[in-house]
């Protein structure tokens, strides 16, 4: 059968130097922004590509996680989502943000991810400085992960109530290295992370209150889970394109990301989490923004994958076509499972929004918070409709859930095209 992709949460809102938090839990395989009133020129850093590679594996998932915008899968052919742990059987295959707004000057500007073919790409290591602007040497230094595992920062914690860290020789490098913000360690391990360790980056707990990150004076790692992971990028570091030759004008976006896991003896046990910071630094307010969570699944054996949604819950889902997922080709085999990902922490509305995100009839309220908007899926292939995305509009077009064509996408009982249908938000729902 056709490859599908689904996007499992789109919102709108104005963003300007703003952030926005959240939680949600077959392939084709100097910068920036410096604007007047109605002219963009491009200044580039050519960051080279990020190729740090991590695996969150505390409980009985063993998720894949990269610094390049995308996530669960190895950059070369082969999933890294396994679930069982150890069973080398694997859910997912790849994931990333998209995102994409209009400017007041009618430009729109979009970043998205895929699997980085040939010179496709829109995400770089590293935060921006406050200018929206980074350099090949931050981007460099940036290029890793900073995993540490809640036991580790307890054990600090009660060694330094008892007395015994009386030098940086006593604290662990997890907790030493961890990237809040100007931690002096970090930046004599490395002098490329130079003035960028200024910005406001890991969260950490500030116990002598002076905004800085020192463990030597009692500061820890403020994480969520029995296990993080946090790293920082984003999409100004070099030339992006969507479509293999033509440059994008990037957002100037900053994404701070935190994925998490509990080990624990319920269901949990099986999820992953991501929380993910999303900063405007560049010089454009976005209007009609559009946030997406692009997901390939490939739930063991692929070629015979479907996808649906659970409006109600804001579930996107994939389930095995039949009762058997052949084991002959790394499927689960009798009775497979199905996964999904939601939004469990959707952002919040402002007051410039006008759309009814949570479907109760009424329009948001300002501080509403937006649970899943629309559901959609593409086909791997080069249909005019329904196919692989190329271009920037494109990419849009999906986030606002509409086809390639711009047409609506319709509840007709088939693939979503028929256009005698009526419009609708949601494919495959129940």
């Amino acid at each position: 059968m056709k490859k599908f992709i689904c996007i499992t949460l789109v919102l709108t809102v104005s963003i300007f130097s703003a952030s926005s938090e959240f939680v949600y839990a077959k392939e084709n395989i100097d910068k920036n922004t410096v604007k007047n009133n109605k002219d963009i020129v491009n200044t580039k850093a050519e960051c080279a590509k990020s190729t740090s590679f991590v695996e969150l594996d505390i409980n009985n998932v063993r998720a894949g996680l990269l610094n390049g915008g995308d996530m669960w899968w190895d950059l070369t052919c082969c999933a890294k989502y396994e679930i069982p742990k150890d069973s080398g059987l694997h859910s997912l295959f790849a994931g990333a943000i998209w995102m994409g707004g209009i400017t007041p000057g009618n430009q729109l500007l979009v970043t998205a991810q895929k699997y980085r073919q040939g010179n496709i790409y829109s995400y770089w290591p590293g935060p921006l400085d406050s200018f929206g602007l980074t350099g090949a040497d931050t981007c460099l230094a940036w290029d890793r992960h900073f995993k540490i595992n809640k036991v580790t920062i307890d054990d600090f914690r009660n060694k330094y109530q008892q007395g015994q860290i009386t030098s940086a020789n006593d604290i662990a490098d997890e907790v030493k290295f961890w990237p809040g913000k100007n931690n002096p360690y970090l930046l004599t391990s490395d002098p490329n992370f130079g003035s960028s360790l200024n910005n406001n980056l890991a969260p950490f707990i500030d116990v002598n209150g002076d905004a800085d990150y020192d463990p030597l004076t009692g500061d820890y790692p403020d994480i969520l889970g029995h296990q993080a992971i946090w790293w920082v990028m984003n999409d100004a570091g070099g030339t992006k394109i969507l479509d293999g030759s033509t440059t994008e004008t990037p957002i100037g976006l900053e994404m701070q990301v935190m994925a998490f896991a509990f080990a624990t003896n319920d269901l949990i046990n099986n999820m992953t989490f991501y929380k993910q910071k999303l900063i405007n630094k560049g010089n454009n307010i976005l209007n009609s923004t559009y946030i997406g969570q692009w997901v390939d699944p490939d739930l063991g054996n692929f070629d015979d994958d479907f996808v649906g949604c659970d409006v109600s819950r804001g579930l996107g889902i994939c389930y095995n076509g039949d009762n058997f997922d052949e084991d002959s080709l790394g499927g689960y085999g009798a009775n497979p499972p199905v996964i999904a990902i939601k939004f469990c922490e959707g952002p919040l509305a402002d007051a410039n929004d006008s759309i009814d995100n949570d479907r109760d009839g009424v329009v948001d309220e300002a501080g509403e918070q937006i649970i899943m908007s629309n559901f959609l899926y593409y086909n791997n292939n080069n249909n005019i409709t329904n196919g692989i995305p190329i271009n920037a509009q494109d990419f849009y077009n999906y986030l606002r859930n509409r086809w390639k064509t711009g047409a609506d996408v319709t509840y007709d009982g088939a693939d979503g095209t028929d256009q005698a249908f009526p419009p609708c938000k949601f494919v495959f729902p129940d």
